[in-house]
Parts: C-alpha cells; structure tokens; sequence
C-alpha cells in the first residue's frame, strides 16, 4: 500500500513541475540557488558572501549539474566548462527543472519517512495514513515543486527524528550518534533544522556521555554540509 501512496505521490509532484517556462525562473530563490551553484564550477566552493543558505542542498545541486554536464560532454552538447555556463545563461530551463527534480526525490523521501515514524511509533495503519496525509498537503506539495531548500532540510530533519525516537526505545550510542549526525546535515541544509537537537536533549539527557558524541557528530554532519562556515568563519 505504502508503494501505492509513493508512485500517486510521485504522480502529483511531477504534475507541474515545468511551471512558469520558459521564464528562467518561477520562484526568486530558485534563481539565487542556481546562481551560486553554478559558479561552483570556477572550482570555488566557498559561497562567500553568501551564507544566507548554508550549502549542503548547493553541493547536491552541483553534483546533478556535474552529471549533466558530464552526458552533455559526452554527447557532444558541450565542449567545455564555459560553454555550459554560456548554456545555462541563455536557456535556464535545464537547470531549474533538475533543481524541481532533486526536490520531489527529497519529497518522496520524507513522505516514506513519514511512513516509517508513524508506524514505529503507533502501526502500520497509522503510518499509511500519515504518509497519505502528507502526500496530499497543499503546502508540502507547493514546497516540492521548487528547487530550493525547505523539502531537503525536512528530510534530514525527519531522519534525524527517526533516530531521535530509537535513543527513546533502544538508548545506543549508534542512536545517538545517527540522530546527531542527520541533525547536522539538516542544519546545513537549512539553518533551522538544528532545532531537532534539543529533543536528542530532551530524550537522552540520562546519558550526558551520549549527548557529548551526538554533538560531535551534528558539528560533523554540518561541517560535511557547509565546511566554509568553519574554513571562512569571518
């Protein structure tokens, strides 16, 4: 069933997602990520001056836009790194749908998400309904049809949950330390993922020595995420 509510879910999500071409871009963020995604490929990947965003969603963009550039090599579309960019500045299209795209990935991925918490802290029936539910929000489904960061950053937020949820029932320090680590990624993601620590806090406070791993490991999953908030911290 669960596989049902995924492909319907999938079906919804794809549903529109050419909106707005062939205007570059339908929503402001959209351009903003795009812009300093693309400029990744000066082999700069400090996003200096812009931390507005941290930069984990940028760096999963840059890796799609890598793929396509390599098919596009290999096909003959493009010759090098600057007629890719020349590319991308006189058809963005391309660029804006594989950003929609690795959104609705994300949104798939939380719905299941959803699925498997609700079922691990109630049934089976509760997470399909959970995750029905979550298929059909305006909200989530509107989110999802962008390419910008919320969608990813509730994923890692709900996977650092899910584990968050095994420190209650299973108090092992590989909990803690998923639960840190999905938590950091989350952050890097988008600033206010970091949120979700304080239930690690607030669930494993009995073990203060597990709360100091699950720590390091959120600084760490950041630190993956957005290594130039450390590198250029000025």
């Amino acid at each position: 069933m669960i596989w049902i509510i995924l492909l319907a879910s999938l079906l919804l999500r794809l549903w529109g997602i050419n909106f707005a071409f062939p205007l570059r871009y339908g929503h402001i963020d959209e351009s903003v990520i795009i812009f300093y995604t693309t400029r990744f490929f000066t082999g700069d990947f400090n996003p200096n001056p812009f931390f507005d965003y941290p930069t984990f969603y940028l760096y999963l963009l840059f890796f799609c836009y890598l793929l396509f550039f390599i098919v596009g090599f290999i096909l003959g579309k493009f010759d090098s790194i600057s007629s890719f960019i020349a590319f991308q500045h006189t058809n963005a299209v391309p660029f804006v749908l594989i950003g929609r795209l690795l959104t609705v990935v994300f949104s798939i991925g939380t719905i299941y998400l959803t699925y498997l918490l609700a079922k691990k802290l109630f049934d089976k029936k509760t997470g399909l309904l959970s995750a029905l539910f979550l298929s059909l929000s305006w909200q989530h489904l509107l989110s999802s049809h962008y390419a910008t960061t919320d969608i990813a950053a509730a994923f890692f937020t709900l996977l650092s949950a899910y584990f968050v949820w095994s420190i209650c029932t299973k108090n092992d320090l590989k909990s803690y330390i998923l639960a840190g680590f999905f938590c950091g990624l989350s952050v890097a993601t988008k600033y206010y993922g970091g949120i979700i620590f304080l239930a690690i806090i607030i669930f494993g406070w009995k073990n203060k020595k597990h709360i100091g791993y699950s720590l390091l490991a959120t600084i760490t999953g950041f630190f993956i995420g957005c290594p130039f908030a450390f590198i250029d911290y000025a």
